[in-house]
């Protein structure tokens, strides 16, 4: 568990929603949604197998011991150029009961003009024709997919990291950065749930949230340039840094994945009753003098709150898994 702080909500600025333009591409190649400049950006290595495609003539093997969706990406961070650009498998079961002509992803980053740039997509290893409107991207698939049968769409897309703004647009902070912070969250392709017979994306609001994500597991590795040495990362599951500018998360079950980064983090902890571990991270300013003539310190009242939650969760629920 962690918790980030970074949103001013001290002025009223106009705020625009995302547009619904469509951007078709086939074969797939680089896509821009508006004009920009490249950036040169170090390559990345595909390190997945694939999934056969099961067609209406072919049946596949069962897949009922496997999650229904996995990703696993390969993303490289430029901390100072707040640029990213990554390589993102993502391992489809269909557990609709219907045969899926296509699979539509949340491409959640787009919501921000000029924030993402789409690039190849492959299905199966094979290029697939895919198309991108506002949040939506809709990806073609060579033969439909059979109930509980399973394929790996391949994706590669970069990312230009958006100034967290204020006012009323500072609430989009979880997707941008401050120069103190770097936010990474609805940054990956998800799969969209598929509700009814149809793929569910709600339209962008300005009051609320409007998000909905399956259930996944994650597997990603990210290497970060152009951070200095005192760079620490916020980020869920079991992570371990294979050297020093190279992490490695696995989550499972997660709706999801989401780190934070900054050069000037500070971290404090807790254990719960039950051997749980409680991490914020946090900044000098959390510290703000009272009136008293006492100090009021913001991360250690959060940390407690976050213990006293966990314990009265598990206490409720059941144990944290």
């Amino acid at each position: 568990m962690f918790a980030l702080s970074a949103c001013a909500f001290t002025s009223v600025e106009p705020v625009q929603l995302p547009t619904a333009t469509t951007v078709r591409v086939v074969p797939a190649t680089l896509v821009p949604t508006v004009n920009r400049q490249a950036h040169a950006i170090p390559s990345i290595s595909p390190t997945s197998t694939h999934l056969p495609v099961a067609t209406a003539e072919a049946e596949c093997d069962p897949l009922a011991d496997l999650p229904a969706v996995r990703h696993t990406v390969v993303a490289n961070l430029n901390y100072t150029q707040r640029a990213l650009a990554a390589r993102q498998t993502i391992r489809y079961v269909n557990r609709t009961g219907e045969r899926l002509p296509q699979i539509v992803l949340n491409v959640e980053a787009n919501q921000w003009p000029g924030a993402f740039t789409a690039g190849t997509v492959s299905v199966a290893g094979e290029p697939a024709a895919y198309e991108i409107t506002g949040r939506r991207m809709t990806v073609e698939l060579p033969e439909a997919l059979l109930p509980d049968c399973g394929l790996e769409i391949e994706t590669a897309f970069q990312l230009r990291i958006p100034q967290i703004g204020q006012g009323i647009s500072a609430f989009k902070g979880f997707l941008g950065h401050t120069p103190r912070q770097l936010n990474l969250s609805n940054w990956l392709l998800m799969v969209a749930p598929y509700l009814n017979g149809d793929w569910v994306i709600r339209e962008a609001s300005l009051i609320g949230e409007q998000t909905v994500s399956e259930v996944a597991d994650w597997d990603v590795t990210l290497n970060v340039t152009g951070a200095g040495e005192t760079l620490m990362i916020a980020g869920p599951g079991e992570v371990s840094q294979e050297n020093a500018r190279r992490w490695h998360f696995l989550v499972q079950d997660s709706r999801d994945f989401t780190l934070s980064l900054s050069e000037e983090f500070s971290v404090i902890s807790a254990e719960a009753a039950s051997g749980v571990v409680v991490e914020v991270y946090t900044y000098p300013d959390a510290l703000v003098p009272a009136e008293n003539g006492g100090v009021l310190d913001g991360a250690a009242y959060a940390l407690e709150v976050a213990v006293a939650s966990l314990e009265m969760y598990e206490d409720l629920f059941g144990a944290y898994p």
